[in-house]
Order: structure tokens, then C-alpha cells, then sequence
């Protein structure tokens, strides 16, 4: 990934290969790209997206930042605003309710007439179906899924 560099401040990020060779159909390019800081043009070390609470926040790339000599990566992190913050929730729940849509799917031959269910079966069937009443729903950790009994 690279950057374009005009008057010492970011013309155009991210910048390409293809568009440089565009820029400058007089010039040849042959790979490894040497010298291309003298066409203005910088790769940007790339930083690991930073973690953030994806309930209330977002992650967005940012211009990148010249640090310690090197055109770097740069992220930032917002709040959501209300109507964001509801459609994580929703697209939260639909995951999270498909999950346990499948989960009972795949038991549901546990509940044939000419089968009986054990208690297990019987309680983690229900527990699937109360999850949507779960205090952490529909943002459920791992612990709070129920265990599915052995057959």
C-alpha cells in the first residue's frame, strides 16, 4: 500500500502502482519499485487494526501519519452514534438467533415421537430456546451458551 506525497502532506491515499504508472505513462516501472519517493510516492507500514468495543465503537482507517521517517498506518476510533449502535444490535441478534436456530435444528430428531429425550436433551433444548431472555444477549460469550448433552 502506498501514499502520494505532494507539497510535504498526503495528496491521495491509498496510491497504486497502476495509478503511478498512470500519472507517468513516460516513465517505465519495473518490479522491485525502487526510487519511487522521487514521483512523491511512499509505501505505509501497516499497523494491526486496533481492538475496540464494537458495541459502542468504530474503527476507521485514518491518513497516514509520518512517524520516525516512515509513512505509517494510521487508525481512530469513534463512538457510534444511536442508530449504529441499534443496528449492531439488531445484526447481533439475527446472528446470534440463527446460532441457536441451527443449535436446535440439529436436535430436533432427539424430539421424534418414537424417541424419548432425556432430561439433558430436554433442559438444553429449553435453554436454547430461553436464550434471547439472557442478560447478555444477544452479545453472548462463550460460557453463556448452554452445553450440549452427549446423545
Amino acid at each position: 500500500m502506498y501514499v502520494l506525497i505532494k507539497s510535504g502532506s498526503v495528496s491521495k491515499y491509498p496510491y497504486s502502482v497502476s495509478e503511478l504508472k498512470k500519472d507517468n505513462p513516460n516513465d517505465t516501472f519495473v518490479y522491485p519499485y525502487e526510487n519511487l519517493g522521487a514521483y512523491g510516492v511512499y509505501e505505509v507500514e501497516q499497523v494491526q487494526t486496533p481492538s475496540c468495543n464494537y458495541q459502542t465503537q468504530k474503527v476507521s482507517e485514518d491518513t497516514p501519519a509520518l512517524i520516525e521517517n516512515v509513512w505509517t498506518q494510521v487508525w481512530k476510533i469513534e463512538e457510534k452514534t444511536e442508530e449504529e449502535k441499534t443496528q449492531h444490535r439488531d445484526n447481533e441478534n439475527g446472528l446470534k438467533r440463527e446460532h441457536r436456530n441451527n443449535a436446535l435444528k440439529d436436535t430436533d430428531w432427539w424430539a421424534v415421537s418414537d424417541r424419548t429425550m432425556t432430561d439433558e436433551q430436554k433442559k438444553y433444548r429449553q435453554d436454547l430456546r430461553d436464550l434471547p431472555t439472557h442478560a447478555n444477549w444477544p452479545y453472548l460469550e462463550n460460557e453463556d451458551w448452554p452445553t450440549k448433552p452427549s446423545v
